[in-house]
């Protein structure tokens, strides 16, 4: 209430005010999968092979023995069917991307206990979980009437952009979504359509509901 708001004690806010599980980390498939490429664990010249991997990963199972045993079988049966060329001559790198994704799903899923990625969010960021935005939100006003803004450029500077909607070259004032979604920018939060249910793709919702 807020009259025990005002009987409460002051303190500066800490870290966990706003954030949880300092240690324990636990990655979104898609965040993962940057992270593969970046390292060169996965090879990014494997068409759709971050799409397919996450679409697997986020599958309901009830073992990870199951998981990693799909995914070996999976992974290469996608290049087989539908780059049969490609399956050919990068059949090494295609098992290497196996091994990794099958590392991916060890260390993020954990269906014995029914918890993965997105059970327990650390609210870092504002991509794939409210996060910032519980109280970036625009509407959190103090009395002498300042609010708290969603504005990107309050945190961050956006530099450059490279997508389609944007002419090359040109430098954006702000963050420009890669789809016009018109005021939803402002008004919706991003996880509402990047983590609908708390999955990374539509699958994930499997979890989320576990």
């Amino acid at each position: 209430t807020k009259e025990q708001v005002a009987k409460a004690g002051k303190r500066v806010m800490d870290c966990l005010d706003c954030h949880n599980r300092p240690a324990h980390v636990y990655r979104a498939p898609g965040v993962e999968m940057d992270q593969s490429f970046v390292s060169g664990r996965i090879d990014t010249a494997l068409p759709y092979v971050k799409k397919t991997a996450v679409e697997l990963l986020t599958r309901p199972y009830k073992t990870k023995e199951e998981a990693k045993a799909t995914i070996a079988k999976e992974l290469p049966a996608y290049y087989a069917q539908k780059y049969p060329a490609v399956a050919k001559s990068k059949e090494k790198e295609i098992k290497k991307a196996v091994h990794e994704v099958q590392g991916i799903y060890e260390r993020n899923f954990f269906p014995a206990m029914k918890v993965s990625w997105n059970t327990y969010p650390d609210h870092i960021g504002h991509f794939y979980t409210p996060g910032c935005f519980r109280c970036h939100d625009g509407k959190h006003k103090s009395p002498s009437g300042r609010v708290i803004s969603k504005d990107c450029d309050m945190c961050h500077s956006v530099l450059s952009q490279k997508q389609e909607n944007i002419p090359a070259g040109a430098k954006p004032n702000g963050f420009v979504h890669p789809v016009d979604i018109g005021d939803e920018l402002m008004t919706t939060n991003c996880s509402e359509c990047h983590s609908a249910g708390g999955q990374d793709v539509p699958g994930g919702e499997h979890h989320a509901k576990k």
